[in-house]
């Protein structure tokens, strides 16, 4: 005898859709993330990239423009300390270039994004450690080469290099630490207020 067994339809149950709400924040860290991944052209961060590396040769050139072994008390009259004080002017020449040219570079960059706080805290966190990397040169510059021997420009040098690396690193402080710090604190707190209005709304469509 053959036995049937009838099996009951299965039947699919969806999960239950979610409500359709119209509630949308954007945070200016939302606008600022998407400008910075999309809204800045390429062009600008190859310049960026560009004035640092040009900033780096300018320190790392003016070492080669100190005196060897020079004292002022050894010089003749202002023009000749002028000649005597720097060792190669064509050098110096070519630093005071590259300086001034990634600097005034550096600087349009940063008041072309000035609302972009994630742009600025990556702008100068590599201005900050070249000039660390140029400080350090000079340094050893001065006491291996010149045997010690601070000269006007190893002075003006050791004086605009920890200059420019004190003020990138503040910077670099300021809006990595401050500024896009309380932007992301407020958009976290915008995050929580929109999960909470979009689950309001959906009990209110549920209802």
């Amino acid at each position: 005898m053959t036995t049937f067994h009838l099996e009951a339809p299965i039947r699919r149950i969806d999960p239950p859709q979610r409500a359709a709400t119209d509630i949308t924040i954007r945070t200016r860290y939302m606008i600022m993330l998407l400008e910075y991944d999309r809204g800045i052209p390429f062009s600008h961060t190859c310049m960026a990239a560009v004035s640092q590396w040009t900033l780096l040769a300018g320190y790392l050139v003016v070492p080669g423009t100190f005196t060897s072994l020079q004292r002022l008390n050894e010089f003749s009259g202002a023009s000749a300390t002028v000649v005597r004080a720097i060792q190669n002017p064509p050098l110096l020449a070519i630093a005071c270039i590259c300086f001034f040219a990634g600097a005034s570079a550096m600087s349009w960059l940063a008041w072309r994004w000035r609302f972009n706080d994630i742009w600025l805290s990556h702008l100068f966190r590599p201005t900050l450690l070249n000039a660390l990397a140029g400080l350090l040169t000079t340094l050893v510059n001065i006491y291996s080469a010149q045997d010690g021997d601070w000269s006007i420009m190893a002075l003006l040098t050791v004086i605009l290099t920890a200059t420019v690396m004190v003020v990138s690193g503040t910077l670099t402080a300021y809006f990595y630490f401050f500024k896009l710090a309380e932007i992301k604190k407020e958009h976290e707190a915008d995050m929580i207020l929109e999960s909470r209005l979009r689950w309001r709304r959906e009990l209110e469509l549920q209802s």
